[in-house]
């Protein structure tokens, strides 16, 4: 464990990030996978069998594992992404010429949609947060709510005919 906590805190200093939070975003990403994964095999230990019970059971397990697919794919996009503002001239400059000389250089960074990027003077443009991340997190969040609305239709039909 201590290994892993010092890999962790190296690739922080590394990359100009904040150790304290690169570990608490890797804590996060690591309770988030936890998380799925402990609902899911609960759900099936709960039935016996990968079917679900019910049909509203089904979508609402549906959306959990949609949000914490999501929850994952934020964490990993903010661990990938995040650069201290003190250091985003010399986290650029590594990045562009693998030299951490001072350029003149536009950090900027959005939470939603999740972007870090730098630009220059000259146009060039790098993102520092990969290109999956984005939509991954709109199909997860698009998918969560189809699935509690078929959910909350089930809920309502299951109840009527009772």
């Amino acid at each position: 464990m201590n290994r892993v906590l010092g890999d962790l805190r190296a690739l922080a200093e590394e990359t100009g990030q904040s150790p304290g939070l690169t570990l608490l975003t890797a804590l996060f990403l690591a309770a988030a996978a936890a998380a799925l994964l402990v609902h899911l095999c609960a759900a099936v230990a709960r039935r016996g069998s990968l079917r679900a019970a019910t049909p509203t059971s089904s979508w609402r397990e549906a959306a959990v594992s949609c949000l914490a697919t999501a929850a994952v794919l934020y964490a990993f996009g903010l661990l990938k992404g995040y650069r201290r503002v003190e250091d985003e001239a010399r986290v650029c400059g590594l990045a562009r010429y693998g030299d951490p000389a001072e350029s003149e250089v536009l950090p900027k960074d959005s939470l939603l949609p999740l972007s870090s990027s730098c630009t220059w003077s000259d146009g060039y443009s790098i993102e520092f947060v990969p290109s999956f991340v984005n939509p991954g997190l709109a199909l997860s969040l698009a998918g969560a709510a189809v699935a509690v609305v078929l959910a909350a239709i089930r809920h309502e039909q299951s109840r009527r005919n009772k």
